[in-house]
């Protein structure tokens, strides 16, 4: 199955925010970071992440969209979407790592989301720290958004963006960072990513319905251009 890979324009943001939020609507770690969730009612969760497609997009970040051929009035129908950043070598040096960012709500639905602050507070807490010991000094790409409509998923759509992406941005030369968990693992692997550490946090030390949960274990990984045969 092949797609279409392109720059997404401001106005396909609302559709991939859509895909976002109904990609991760699945995934343990959003419900746990977003505990009130309402899945009648995405529109909030929409709205903060099209407010950061927006600031991304003005800061020059890498934005591209994959199409599947749709004979409809509307054309071509948007299955995946990824967000990468080029990272100045100098990152650490500014006022905010890239890692730890956040963005002003878009709208009065984006402030409304409720966020498990203890949790995200204790995530970032460990990431950080790894990502300023790997990165530091180095010029890399940042993966921040790989999404896929669930429907459309292990079909190729995230590849394809990946091999966009490497050829426009240079990954013959630069880095890659990204976190993962588990269901994108394997993908990230065989695009030539490398794990350099796990962390493991423990769902019995965050209340609510998930607490039973146990352990989950999320991924920090890099593709390095020296040790992928491109």
């Amino acid at each position: 199955m092949s797609f279409k890979i392109a720059p997404a324009q401001p106005s396909d943001f609302l559709d991939l925010a859509r895909i976002a939020v109904t990609a991760m609507s699945v995934d343990l770690l959003h419900r746990v970071i977003y505990p009130s969730s309402n899945a009648l009612d995405a529109s909030p969760q929409e709205s903060k992440i099209l407010a950061e497609l927006q600031q991304q997009h003005a800061a020059g970040a890498w934005i591209a969209k994959a199409t599947q051929p749709k004979p409809s009035p509307n054309g071509d129908e948007i299955v995946g979407w990824a967000l990468l950043r080029d990272v100045p070598a100098n990152w650490a040096e500014q006022s905010k790592a890239p890692i730890a960012q956040t963005q002003p709500p878009a709208s009065a639905a984006a402030a409304s989301v409720s966020t498990n602050t203890a949790f995200v507070r204790h995530l970032g807490g460990q990431i950080g720290p790894l990502y300023r010991r790997f990165m530091e000094g180095k010029r890399h790409l940042y993966l921040k958004f790989l999404m896929t409509r669930p429907d459309m998923q292990r079909k190729g759509v995230g590849k394809s963006l990946l091999q966009q992406a490497f050829r426009e941005l240079g990954a013959d030369q630069l880095p890659v960072w990204v976190i993962t968990q588990a269901g994108g693992r394997d993908m990230y692997l065989k695009s030539g990513f490398q794990n350099i550490e796990t962390i493991d946090v423990n769902m019995a030390d965050f209340m609510g319905e998930h607490r039973g949960f146990g352990m989950h274990r999320n991924w920090c990984m890099i593709r390095d251009p020296t040790s992928v045969a491109l």
